[in-house]
């Protein structure tokens, strides 16, 4: 179905209602855990500045830590010699609370038939 060309296109959204609507339901609390006795907290992932924003593969386990932790909290955390397993494992977490939060950019909830 081809769409209409005009002059004047339908304004279908506005980015400063939707933020202000989103900003005022933002009560979650952020995804915190301890390790070697330290309290690290996460960063929520879609507060960040779209300009600031990296993409990072989902194989970047490091980066993607990084990112939730920022750069002081990272370094702590690598401090602490964490395996493998145990980082993916959290990583596997934190990304679930947020998804489950706010779930993932870019995707609807599908409809009720598919």
């Amino acid at each position: 179905m081809a769409t209409k060309k005009t002059d004047s296109p339908t304004v279908h959204d506005n980015l400063d209602a939707l933020a202000s609507e989103l900003d005022a339901k933002d009560g979650v609390e952020q995804y915190s855990f301890s390790f070697g006795g330290v309290r690290f907290v996460c960063e929520n992932p879609y507060d960040g500045d779209l300009a600031e924003a990296t993409s990072l593969a989902e194989d970047d386990l490091l980066g993607q830590i990084k990112q939730y932790l920022g750069a002081d909290q990272y370094e702590k955390f690598m401090e602490k010699k964490p395996k493998l397993r145990h980082a993916a494992a959290l990583l596997k977490r934190v990304q679930d609370y947020y998804s489950e939060t706010y779930g993932n950019p870019g995707e609807s909830g599908g409809s009720p038939t598919s």
